[in-house]
């Protein structure tokens, strides 16, 4: 069976559309609020700031400027947001009813709809009671029977008596825990949540650089279609006279 399953697929790509369209409003607030906060203080420096004659060029600049980093800054975020959520560096992702976390390379340990925890890869088990696992090996209890699960070489073993399955000496039945806590100490042992700084240092300086560019850009533009209507005009008056 592949890695991951038709189910889960579906589930989580259900889960990520709802979740990406709900991070897509927060930007758009985010946006907004910024908008607020850097436009209008922005604005009134550019106007008052500026020659009488660089005040259009200036405050048009200005606008475009602070309004396109607002809504690239929050998109950008929330995005790398998203992405590193969904990532292996953080912990297991949980979309809607579906509830993974890898234990392997090539294995994972999963729960849908809040139905007992299976573990999917090359080698598949489900419903598991409890759980343990030591170097290797993946252990536990599945309603009246004990398992084994070697994940270097998908080795599956099974029997009623837990010493029958001839593990190392380190694996124990009272090392068992129960499938959630399993699932909260790998999702712990997979990493933290993203940091401030690694979720927003580059969507700030990409939006920076972007609004940055366009604002010069327009202000220039601007200056010159100035200038051409102050000389034509000046031609204009010069022939009227």
């Amino acid at each position: 069976m592949e890695l991951f399953s038709p189910s889960l697929l579906a589930a989580c790509g259900i889960g990520v559309l709802l979740a990406f369209l709900f991070f897509c409003v927060l930007a758009l607030i985010m946006a907004v609020i910024l908008l607020v906060l850097l436009g209008v203080p922005g604005l009134m420096l550019s106007y008052f700031l500026s020659k009488e004659g660089e005040r259009l060029s200036n405050c048009l600049s200005t606008i475009l400027g602070v309004t396109l980093f607002s809504l690239l800054f929050s998109l950008f975020t929330f995005i790398n947001y998203f992405a590193i959520i969904c990532s292996d560096r953080h912990a297991g992702p949980s979309f809607g009813d579906v509830r993974y976390v890898r234990i392997g390379e090539n294995y994972l340990y999963e729960s849908i709809d809040g139905l007992p925890f299976y573990i999917e890869g090359p080698r598949d088990y489900s419903n598991i009671d409890s759980i343990a696992d030591y170097g290797d090996w993946v252990y536990g209890k599945s309603h009246d029977k004990y398992f084994a699960l070697s994940m270097a070489d998908s080795t599956l073993k099974e029997d009623s008596l837990f010493a029958n399955l001839e593990l190392p000496d380190a694996c124990d039945p009272s090392n068992f825990r129960d499938g959630e806590s399993f699932y909260a100490e790998k999702c712990g042992n997979v990493g933290t949540g993203p940091s401030l700084f690694e979720v927003m240092a580059k969507p700030f300086f990409w939006a920076l650089l972007i609004s940055g560019l366009s604002s010069f850009f327009v202000k220039k533009v601007v200056q010159k279609i100035e200038n051409w209507i102050r000389d034509w005009r000046a031609r204009r008056k010069a022939i009227e006279e």
